[in-house]
């Protein structure tokens, strides 16, 4: 009980009464239920682009493509620029491990490799081999444990896709932009295995510390030989610096 007094004590000091209230709030909110209230599970077909788009902006996948293309803000490039003829890093460095990432193997935190899988598995701890239940909602998956939810959390992060981006521009190979959108779309549609909007631990990653999805939007563009229909707004909208633009808040 002591120790309690004293950690909390501490907590007061570093943190402030705000955060204190803040943490007790979240903590109780956690566990009566009112989080799973406040942020129920849906699939991502309930929720389709229309629904997050302005009534004026067109919802199907050529017309989306045209109105970003007319109303979308300049891009910090148009393109992949060549390489330079000296580059800062080693072009065959990203490529071997674009390679490794199409093998299967994953480095967590840029520096430990590991066998996941590819598509990789998005619930599995691969330091224990510990799988947490991808159905269940995020706030109900424990943060500590038998595992580590960090390396739960780090394939969602989608840190691969510096990799694909930087070996794409290297060797110009489809592969790399095809494996880039196999990443999004399996992670977005397997049911058993992905986080989906509200449950398992991926989201719980963004709403605790940070959102590290983003990179995919600045991800490479699907090559011509792998676009099917239902990426032709996808590619708008990840490639874009302001995915949101038309999107209502």
């Amino acid at each position: 009980m002591l120790n309690k007094l004293r950690a909390l004590s501490s907590l007061y000091k570093r943190f402030g009464l705000r955060w204190l209230l803040f943490r007790f709030t979240y903590a109780l909110r956690m566990r009566l239920g009112i989080l799973r209230l406040q942020f129920p599970v849906y699939e991502w077909d309930e929720r389709p682009l229309k629904f997050w788009l302005k009534p004026e902006v067109p919802s199907d996948p050529e017309s989306y493509l045209a109105w970003r293309n007319q109303h979308a803000p300049k891009f910090f490039f148009d393109g992949i620029p060549p390489l330079p003829d000296a580059p800062s890093w080693d072009p065959q460095l990203a490529a071997d491990e674009a390679e490794k990432i199409l093998a299967g193997e994953l480095r967590y935190f840029e520096r430990t490799p590991y066998p996941i899988g590819f598509p990789p598995d998005w619930s599995l701890d691969p330091r224990t081999g510990i799988r947490v239940d991808a159905r269940r909602h995020w706030s109900q998956i424990p943060d500590y444990g038998a595992y580590d939810i960090k390396f739960i959390w780090e394939a969602s992060r989608f840190n691969q896709v510096y990799a694909l981006m930087r070996a794409y521009a290297f060797k110009k190979d489809g592969r790399y932009p095809e494996a880039f959108w196999t990443l999004v779309e399996d992670w977005a549609r397997m049911k058993d295995r992905r986080p989906p909007s509200a449950s398992s631990p991926g989201p719980s990653a963004c709403s605790r510390f940070e959102t590290r999805n983003p990179p995919p939007r600045r991800g490479p563009r699907a090559s011509p030989n792998s676009s099917p229909r239902k990426r032709t707004a996808s590619t708008a909208t990840w490639t874009s610096p302001r995915p949101r633009a038309g999107i209502t808040p």
